[in-house]
């Protein structure tokens, strides 16, 4: 199937899947009712923002903080090596909003259009160039309170859930691609 020709555009439409399904089953009303319909094309993308400068893989270190004021959050720092950054219409992303560790961790859809988003340069990457790959800088970036998923604290509950499946995605696609090598004919490129 996809993961073994085309394993790349499995990959992509993937994680556009897990946003949306990380918004369908965390998301409230609100954030369903402004992002879904859109999202159940493939005319417009969802992504998944966890990985931060300087935080590597420990997801409960990341420092990208959103600070309630009012009827919104106000979101200042930057995510890196984000699958679809710049090209997505919504961005699932990981967040302090309280305190050091798990616990302070919460979730917000961030719609591209929000006021304070922008993008870094695509990342030159040694494969899965059809992949676009970029920075995702939130600089003063406001969005309405409404656009929480799940409840405040729990955004690392819903990053593992996340990458949960993103493993089992790419692992598929890897060994389907592998498989499709194997067979292919000594001469094809």
């Amino acid at each position: 199937g996809w993961s073994a020709g085309g394993a790349l555009a499995a990959a992509f439409f993937s994680v556009k899947k897990l946003a949306r399904w990380l918004m369908d089953r965390f998301g409230s009303d609100a954030v369903a009712s402004k992002s879904q319909p859109a999202l159940t094309t493939v005319d417009h993308v969802a992504n998944y923002c966890l990985t931060e400068p300087g935080a590597g893989s420990d997801a409960a270190a990341l420092r990208t903080g959103a600070v309630r004021e009012g009827d919104d959050y106000v979101i200042n720092c930057s995510k890196a090596f984000i699958s679809g950054g710049g090209r997505a219409d919504v961005y699932v992303t990981m967040v302090r909003t309280g305190d050091e560790g798990a616990g302070g961790v919460s979730c917000i859809a961030i719609p591209k259009d929000a006021p304070g988003i922008s993008f870094g340069a695509q990342e030159r990457k040694m494969g899965w160039n059809s992949q676009p790959t970029a920075r995702v800088q939130f600089d003063n970036c406001r969005v309405p309170a409404e656009h929480l998923v799940g409840a405040g604290g729990q955004g690392l509950k819903i990053a593992m859930v996340g990458l949960a499946g993103g493993r089992r995605t790419v692992g598929t696609c890897s060994i389907g691609r592998g498989r499709a090598r194997l067979e292919a004919p000594p001469d094809a490129p």
